[in-house]
């Protein structure tokens, strides 16, 4: 099964490092600039990574959801639809 771009995010290629921040491209050729510590350590030149975009609101409910499941898995051994 193919993976699907996440919805409201940026995908873009990492380049390289420069000082502190990792160099990452966007599609039409634009440049963005991300702090290298908050990114995976494993990260290599050409990787692709997904930029996301979401509200506190949007945020505290994907955690709230990704608890709830986590529960449910532990305590029914399944996932939750």
């Amino acid at each position: 099964m193919k993976n699907k771009k996440p919805k409201s995010s940026l995908e873009v290629v990492f380049e390289r490092y420069e000082g502190g921040c990792a160099v990452m491209r966007l599609e039409d050729g634009q440049e963005i600039f991300w702090p290298k510590i908050n990114l995976p350590r494993e990260l290599q030149k050409k990787d692709k990574l997904f930029l996301m975009i979401k509200s506190k609101e949007e945020y505290e409910q994907d955690s709230n959801d990704l608890a709830k499941n986590i529960l449910h898995q532990i305590l029914n051994g399944k996932e939750k639809s």
